[in-house]
């Protein structure tokens, strides 16, 4: 499923909260392009026939120098429900996700001013 522009938002401001200066973890790049869709990471299992195999929902952030991928967990920023379930406007009205406002670097929860969805810089 393709993010909406509330869950896009989300995203830019968790970013904005818990990692203002963004960066590759490899080389040092500080423009990221985020996935429009949510990921999922599998679990792994010796057997086949395991169809209980644990999942995590992530959003994807792909240096734009030399293409290393980093996951972000779509349960920590809010996007998906820690039942496996999208979480809505209506969740975010309620308060009702992880993601807090009173975290130092942008109290007011804000995104900052230049900044895209598709390249953070």
């Amino acid at each position: 499923m393709i993010l909406k522009d509330y869950q896009k938002n989300k995203i830019m401001q968790f970013l904005s909260n818990k990692i203002p200066k963004v960066k590759c973890p490899v080389c040092s790049n500080t423009k990221l392009s985020l996935s429009e869709e949510v990921f999922t990471c599998v679990g792994f299992s010796n057997s086949l026939a395991d169809r209980d195999i644990g999942e995590l929902p992530v959003i994807a952030a792909t240096c734009t120098h030399c293409a290393y991928v980093l996951f972000l967990s779509a349960i920590m920023i809010g996007i998906i429900k820690t039942d496996g379930t999208w979480a809505t406007e209506d969740d975010e009205a309620e308060g009702s996700q992880q993601v807090s406002n009173d975290v130092p670097g942008n109290p007011d929860g804000n995104v900052p001013d230049g900044r895209a969805l598709d390249t953070i810089v």
